[in-house]
């Protein structure tokens, strides 16, 4: 699909193919693969905080993922490994405008990877147990960090090489059980 955007003054002109398999391995165990290409404007609030320096650029991702889903009598079990690759990801760095909002800047190479695992056991026909982790790495090559002196107004420069994107856990846990009354 090709989409053109006009937005704050900016064109931007994507094309975001996705294409996928799916093998049907057994009976009730199927695996697939799919790969897909994605571009993403910067909101309206990256070109209002941004500095005349720190313009806002588009981010593309290549996503490649794989995976087998599998269900035997009342258990199911599903477990998918992704990759995506980034350029120009939008990240939040400590730096601020001159009106003190936060700016996210574009990163210039970064990823994120991993293996998400869910299952699930009905009980009865009350009673169900969902449950899903995700096991991850979320990493920016080569982040530098500003961090503003309100005495002199000047940003110290931190070099962190490969560190953690902010607000992505490595570790993402979930359950729920469910219990479906009678009608």
């Amino acid at each position: 699909m090709k989409t053109i955007l006009y937005f704050m003054g900016q064109k931007y002109n994507f094309v975001n193919p996705k294409a996928g398999l799916t093998y049907q391995a057994a009976p009730q165990t199927s695996v697939f693969a799919s790969y897909s290409l994605g571009n993403r404007e910067p909101n309206r609030d990256d070109f209002t905080s941004a500095t005349a320096q720190l313009f806002p650029k588009n981010e593309t991702m290549h996503n490649v993922e794989a995976g087998v889903r599998t269900q035997k009598g009342k258990w199911a079990f599903a477990a998918n490994y992704y990759l995506m690759n980034y350029t120009n990801q939008l990240v939040l760095t400590g730096q601020i405008n001159d009106v003190g909002n936060a700016i996210r800047v574009n990163v210039p190479k970064s990823y994120r990877m991993g293996i998400e695992l869910e299952g699930a056991v009905v009980f009865n026909q009350y009673l169900k147990w969902n449950a899903n982790a995700t096991f991850s790495r979320n990493k920016i090559r080569d982040f530098t960090e500003y961090v503003i002196d309100y005495d002199t107004y000047e940003y110290r420069t931190i070099n962190h090489g490969n560190t953690d994107i902010s607000f992505s856990p490595n570790v993402i846990v979930g359950s729920q059980f469910s219990y479906i009354p009678k009608k």
